[in-house]
């Protein structure tokens, strides 16, 4: 018999801190792809935010997380600093965020070729049509590595409901305010 591997779908809001679930088991619909060059997390404290112990570290070139959901995205936020090799030097490289509507052709939301060594916290808006979300640490430079904590993607807000009011055939109320009876 042969291995089947399958993925699904995230239900959006989706969020990860790292932790909970840890870094080996994935929430559902968030794909990892972190190598095996040494660990996959950093615990040391700076680098992880709401109380949690955990942040996914990206620390080779092509690594990524992935993000894979089926529901229209609204925002998405996470944190995000630039570690270094010695006394901890400022990031070099470039490490993008990036959406896409079929996995395959990516758009840099924001691309990062300078960061702070202290955790900052980003928001996005992402395009009604996306269905993933990737980081990717696309060029390594100068033993730099990321840091990622706390990545939340929610849905896309309702659209605001609307009344249509009809007497017979006239139209009297079509996404207006209208005022029936007396004061």
């Amino acid at each position: 018999m042969l291995p089947v591997l399958a993925f699904a779908q995230a239900v959006l809001p989706t969020s990860w801190n790292f932790t909970t679930p840890g870094i080996s088991t994935p929430p559902v619909g968030w794909i990892t792809g972190l190598g095996t060059n040494g660990n996959l997390t950093y615990s040391a404290a700076g680098y992880s935010v709401g109380g949690d112990a955990l942040s996914c570290k990206l620390d080779a070139k092509d690594e990524f997380l992935t993000v894979w959901f089926a529901d229209k995205p609204g925002d998405l936020s996470y944190y995000v600093r630039g570690t270094g090799s010695g006394a901890n030097p400022p990031f070099a490289g470039s490490f993008k965020v990036q959406e896409s509507v079929d996995g395959n052709s990516w758009n840099d939301i924001r691309t990062f070729t300078a960061m702070t060594t202290t955790l900052t916290r980003y928001s996005e808006t992402l395009s009604a049509s996306s269905r993933y979300v990737r980081f990717f640490y696309a060029d390594k430079q100068d033993g730099s590595n990321v840091a990622l904590d706390s990545v939340l993607i929610i849905n896309s807000p309702a659209p605001a409901k609307g009344i249509l009011v009809k007497q017979n055939t006239t139209t009297l109320v079509n996404g207006n305010v209208f005022d029936f009876g007396n004061p």
